[in-house]
This record gives structure tokens, C-alpha cells and sequence, in this order.
């Protein structure tokens, strides 16, 4: 928002440099979860990654799509890291641990509950028919005309995220129900909070026009 309109010499000059950093973060990110058992840090890795595509889209200079898609990306990302990390905390409260490999069968008694978590974390995964997808797609759309090499690696990102996020997800809520584990469906009080977040993200899969209309002209 800054450094583009006032040093568009500098952003043009160093945009290959601030590519290569965004492609690290996203390789770093989704190594980092991919290595981890610990629900709140696959999450924040995750998240790594994922503010390394949204910085590749806005570098993509000269290429409307690869703008509109960081946007899309960013209003995407808050709306599921937001009940990512809440969903994280409901799983804590009935397991009583952070580590996946000591969670499972939550589903048993919380088929709302389960379901979900599924949305978020096919939303973060960016599997076809998520917002997310959408907006990754536009990224690597809009930097594959100049960075071919660039685009290719950072869909590997992609891969890995597939892998940790269906990992979790397996780990705690179809499992055998671990020792410990209560099963429970979500409350009222945090249905309130998260479903209404849930539902913008299936609102955006369906109707990314509400975003990508509104940034078209200023991409």
C-alpha cells in the first residue's frame, strides 16, 4: 500500500529479489507444517505460506490478476486462519492437547462440529471450489507470463499443503477416539462465532465477484 505508489522505481527494481523471499516463505511455511504435530503451529506455518502467495501476488507488477488475487487472498486468509485457530482452541478444550497424534474420533459425537472443520480445512488446503483456490490461482496466473520457473515451484507450496492440512484434519476428527478425548458437538456461543465466518468463505467460493469486482478498477 506504501511502497508501490511512493517507490515504484525500487518495487520494480527489487521485485525479483522480493519474489525469491515470497517463494521461500511459501517453501519454508509448508515445510515447516509439514514436519509439525502441533495443531497451532502447522496453522501458523500454514499461514507463513500463505502471506508468501499473497506477497508474490502483489509483486506480480504489470499484471492486474496477480493484484486482484493477492486481495481476494488476503480477505480469504483472514476469514480462515480466524476460525482455524478458534476450531484449534474447541479441540483443545475437548482433548486436552495440541498434538495431533494424541487426538482422534472427534467426529463421533460432533458430525456439525466435524463438518466444519472440514470447510476450514479444505479452504486452507485451496482445494478447487474454495475461495482460497481462487485466489491462488489468480497469483500464479498473473506471475506465469514473466516467472514461469517461479509459478511451477510455488504450486509445489500448494502440494504440501494438501498433505498437512488433510493430515490434522484425519489425525483429530476420524481417528479411533483417543483415551481422554470427549466428543462433543460445538455450542451454541461458539457457533456464533465461528459458523458466521464459515459461511463467508462459502459465500466467496460461490461469488468471488464481491471481491474481485470491487479491486478491478484500482488493480
Amino acid at each position: 500500500r506504501v511502497a508501490l505508489p511512493v517507490f515504484p522505481n525500487a518495487a520494480e527494481d527489487f521485485q525479483t529479489a522480493i519474489m525469491i523471499l515470497a517463494l521461500l516463505s511459501i517453501i519454508y511455511g509448508s515445510a515447516q507444517a509439514f514436519t509439525q504435530t502441533n495443531t497451532r503451529l502447522i496453522l501458523g506455518y500454514s499461514s507463513v505460506a500463505q502471506l508468501g502467495f499473497i506477497t508474490l501476488g502483489v509483486f506480480a507488477l504489470g499484471e492486474a490478476a496477480g493484484t486482484q488475487g493477492a486481495l481476494l487472498q488476503m480477505v480469504n486468509h483472514g476469514l480462515v486462519v480466524v476460525p482455524a485457530f478458534l476450531i484449534v482452541a474447541l479441540i483443545r478444550e475437548r482433548t486436552g492437547t495440541e498434538d495431533a497424534s494424541m487426538m482422534g474420533g472427534l467426529a463421533k459425537n460432533a458430525p456439525v462440529f466435524a463438518v466444519i472443520f472440514l470447510i476450514v480445512t479444505m479452504s486452507t488446503l485451496a482445494i478447487p471450489g474454495s475461495p482460497n483456490f481462487i485466489g491462488e490461482f489468480y497469483i500464479v496466473n498473473g506471475i506465469f507470463q514473466d516467472f514461469v520457473a517461479l509459478a511451477i515451484i510455488a504450486t509445489l507450496g500448494m502440494a504440501f499443503s494438501a498433505y498437512y492440512a488433510l493430515r490434522m484434519y484425519q489425525r483429530s476428527i476420524h481417528n479411533p477416539l483417543a483415551d481422554g478425548v470427549e466428543s462433543k458437538e460445538i455450542s451454541l456461543r461458539d457457533g456464533l462465532v465461528v459458523v458466521p465466518m464459515v459461511a463467508c468463505l462459502v459465500v466467496l467460493a460461490f461469488c468471488p465477484q464481491i471481491i474481485l469486482n470491487g479491486t478491478e478498477d484500482a488493480a
